[in-house]
């Protein structure tokens, strides 16, 4: 198996009585939609599949799994402060804090009452806001990244449409 193929989404912290549950500590915002099936662990640095038996919420951010096949006292504290890892096939895409895909650049940006002004170049994650840099003929636009101002997203012919604040887009021409 290729380690470059995985990314890690989080350890096993400790067990849980004697039914052999582990708890395990995750990034939920790394986590697939759908119903986790089996898990790598990296044991001695090897990664190893392991299939989940069963899976139920105890906190924020950790889970209780009991892990099919693994029921010895042994296994279970072999398995202690191990990463977990995931195939980068089930990876969701990365999210900006207004919920849009981060990867954005080169989209054409098409605002309602100017037409098109330009390509994205980046998103510039701020504090408050994220902004989105766009390359009008060499000048540069900024303009925020809210749903308020984004009409719809074309994936596909990689297009946002816009309608930006009144004289918002004027300010840079």
């Amino acid at each position: 198996m290729n380690p470059d193929e995985f990314f890690q989404v989080g350890k096993v912290v400790k067990s849980s009585g004697s039914s052999g549950e582990l708890v395990f500590e995750l990034d939920s915002s790394l986590l697939p939609k759908k119903k986790l099936e089996s898990v790598f662990i990296r044991i001695k640095g090897n990664l190893i599949p392991f299939f989940i038996d069963s899976l139920r919420s105890k906190s924020s951010g950790q889970v209780y799994v009991k892990l099919l096949d693994v029921d010895e006292k042994e296994e279970i504290e072999e398995l202690l402060g191990c990463s977990l890892f995931l195939p980068l096939s089930v990876k969701p895409a990365k999210k900006n804090a207004s919920g849009f895909d981060l990867d954005l650049n080169g989209y054409k940006v098409i605002d309602e009452n100017h037409g098109e002004i330009g390509f994205i170049t980046s998103i510039l994650e701020l504090p408050m806001q994220e902004l989105l840099q766009i390359d009008f003929n060499g000048k540069e636009i900024l303009i925020p990244l809210v749903e308020e101002i984004v009409l719809k997203l074309d994936k596909k012919g990689k297009i946002l449409h816009i309608r930006a604040p009144e004289g918002l887009i004027e300010i840079y021409l």
